[in-house]
């Protein structure tokens, strides 16, 4: 499953200064898990049963915490990318971590928050377009918009 493509080939290019037509869609995979707060003290109790999301790039380990998603079907035209994945253990602990740091930092009178994993999808898959323009490449984010252009 994907998360949904909120930037288009047409905002892409734009963004990009290339033509629609140059852009190729990845499927760059992620790990994606959705925990529940099973346990809490002083006023985070209110917290009881919800739930929080978190984003791990497979190959770095870096997680985010994140909205709620929607899911999709992965385009057919989209190109999967393959990475090297850390151990699925690790990338759990390191959401696990960011999502507790999260739920701490907002609710500082709270001596203890527990966290339960309520659902794991593996591989989550994060639009991305490549456009290759004027001597460079430019990568535009499929969900945010956000850019990295560099040499050939």
């Amino acid at each position: 499953m994907m998360l949904p493509i909120l930037v288009d080939e047409y905002e892409a290019a734009a963004i990009a200064g290339a033509p629609a037509s140059s852009g190729v869609l990845y499927a760059y995979p992620l790990l994606g898990a959705v925990f529940s707060v099973t346990g809490a003290r002083g006023p985070a109790r209110r917290l009881l049963g919800c739930l929080a999301h978190a984003i791990v790039d497979k190959q770095t380990g870096r997680a985010q915490t994140s909205d709620p998603w929607t899911l999709v079907p992965v385009p057919e035209h989209a190109v999967l990318q393959e990475v090297s994945s850390l151990p699925r253990r690790q990338l759990l602990s390191d959401a696990y971590g960011v999502v507790s740091l999260r739920l701490r930092k907002t609710w500082k009178l709270a001596s203890r928050i527990e966290l339960e994993v309520a659902e794991v999808i593996d591989p989550l898959y994060k639009p991305n377009w490549l456009f290759e323009a004027g001597g460079r490449r430019v990568l535009v984010d499929g969900v945010t918009g956000r850019f990295a252009a560099t040499s050939p």
